[in-house]
């Protein structure tokens, strides 16, 4: 349903996931997911293909390096989960107001992308837009954010699934 209102003069942006953002998280992940063969994932093969015919002489060699490493790691055959994700869930596209989040912007929403995206995206876009924050700072916030009913719900409090779900975000991003 769609609800028009004005939130954003007495909302707040959040700096930080709190339990009515992962709430929202646990919802949008509960709207639809799906597993599939990471070789019929459309999505990332065309990502993949569109890497390939870039002009790369303006990308860090360093970043191409570490995403030929992960293009390279994949296996065809591994299975995958994906989402429904907004696909830019960041502080500046909502507001939490009387306990409720309204969050606007939805035009990269999708059921394409692997399960987690909207999660690793505020944390990182947060936390590196805003806070220029480190990778090993990142990582430990994505560690610390973690520990809460949407990981133990999406990741079913497994570590190793949520390292390997984050390695599909950055790649997919």
């Amino acid at each position: 349903s769609l609800t028009i209102s004005d939130v954003s003069s007495n909302g707040i942006r959040l700096k930080e996931l709190n339990s009515n953002a992962l709430n929202v998280l646990t919802e949008l992940y509960s709207v639809e997911n799906k597993s599939i063969k990471i070789k019929n994932w459309d999505y990332l093969n065309q990502l993949i293909s569109n890497y390939k015919n870039i002009k790369k002489d303006r990308i860090s060699k360093n970043l191409l390096r570490k995403i030929d490493l992960l293009i390279n790691e994949i296996n065809p055959d591994e299975t995958i989960e994906l989402s429904f994700s907004h696909g830019d869930f960041t502080q500046w596209n909502m507001f939490e107001a009387n306990n409720n989040i309204a969050i606007y912007d939805w035009e990269l929403a999708s059921n394409n992308n692997p399960k987690g995206f909207d999660f690793f995206h505020f944390i990182l876009q947060n936390d590196v837009l805003v806070n220029h924050k480190s990778w090993k700072n990142i990582y430990f916030n994505i560690q610390k954010q973690a520990q809460n009913t949407f990981f133990k719900t999406v990741f079913n409090s497994n570590i190793e699934e949520l390292n390997k779900y984050l390695k599909w975000y950055l790649l997919v991003n």
